[in-house]
């Protein structure tokens, strides 16, 4: 069949906008539940992309504020606490976030079959 033989004909439709039990949902709440089941998609598919990126910048966050305390101290023998604070709180969430990425990649490739036998 060639494409210049096709016929092109308008349909008449009906529409009716009156539908009873109508959606109800809030549609704050119902953006929400998609918004969350976009994030949990995105984080099962790409684990290392959605927590291991994310985990780094917090790892690079940490080495600066770290060494700008050490080198607060060094100059200057004052102890930031702040700077301190920050430096440890982004390391240990960025380490979390980096554990994280690898065990759900590695189960991930587990469930699809990816990772051979020991």
């Amino acid at each position: 069949m060639n494409v210049d033989d096709l016929k092109v004909k308008e349909v008449p439709v009906t529409v009716s906008y009156d539908v009873e039990d109508a959606s109800t949902h809030n549609p704050v709440v119902h953006g929400m539940n998609v918004m969350h089941n976009v994030l949990q998609y995105i984080s099962l598919r790409r684990p290392l992309l959605f927590y291991g990126l994310p985990g780094l910048v917090m790892l690079i966050v940490a080495a600066f504020y770290a060494s700008n305390a050490i080198e607060l101290f060094s100059h200057s023998r004052y102890v930031s606490t702040p700077m301190i604070l920050i430096a440890v709180g982004a390391a240990v969430i960025g380490m979390v976030l980096l554990a994280t990425a690898a065990i759900l990649y590695t189960i991930t490739a587990l469930l699809k079959g990816r990772v051979k036998e020991i």
